[in-house]
């Protein structure tokens, strides 16, 4: 997940801890994923980076992109 916020940056990096996610800054923008996936893709983080949106609301302002990725029929996933 990428997000670009203004304000409640504390609060943003206090949850991220919290839910046991990692961040990058990079070029202004967060990105935020599960210490596991930068090893294999998992599904195991959904919920911990859904925990995350309400914080991220309380933002003055805010801009999300997310992948989404999914199991096909025969097992693989897509994005």
């Amino acid at each position: 997940m990428e997000i670009q916020i203004e304000g409640n940056y504390q609060d943003i990096f206090w949850k991220i801890k919290r839910l046991g996610l990692m961040y990058l800054i990079q070029d202004g923008k967060i990105i935020i994923d599960g210490p596991v996936s930068i090893f294999k893709m998992t599904e195991k983080y959904g919920t911990a980076l859904a925990k995350l949106l309400p914080t991220i609301m309380k933002c003055s302002k805010w801009n999300l992109k997310a992948s989404i990725m999914k199991k096909n029929n025969a097992g693989k996933k897509d994005l």
